[in-house]
């Protein structure tokens, strides 16, 4: 596994408790600008267990026609800023 994925998968891991509660688009909002739309399919089809190429046709779907829960995704946030968040980003 790649160092860039591993680092992202703890951090969501240790930031969410059970992460089939949250939503894949919210998190395929929360993480679009900081990943390639194909690292972000593979990112998200780890998590889910969802298929890689499925996902990668509907990422800019979910971004244009803003299918994502604006008050769950800052919630996530927060989770994701308590566990590290911005040290994950300065090092993505």
């Amino acid at each position: 596994m790649e160092m860039w994925l591993k680092k992202s998968i703890e951090l969501v891991e240790n930031s969410i408790e059970n992460i089939n509660q949250v939503d894949y688009k919210d998190m395929i909002y929360l993480f679009y600008d900081y990943f390639s739309n194909r690292n972000l399919a593979q990112f998200i089809s780890y998590l889910y267990n969802k298929d890689e190429n499925d996902l990668y046709f509907e990422i800019d779907t979910v971004i244009a026609n803003r299918k994502y829960n604006v008050s769950e995704v800052e919630k996530i946030m927060l989770c994701l800023k308590e566990n590290g968040f911005n040290e994950w980003q300065k090092s993505s």
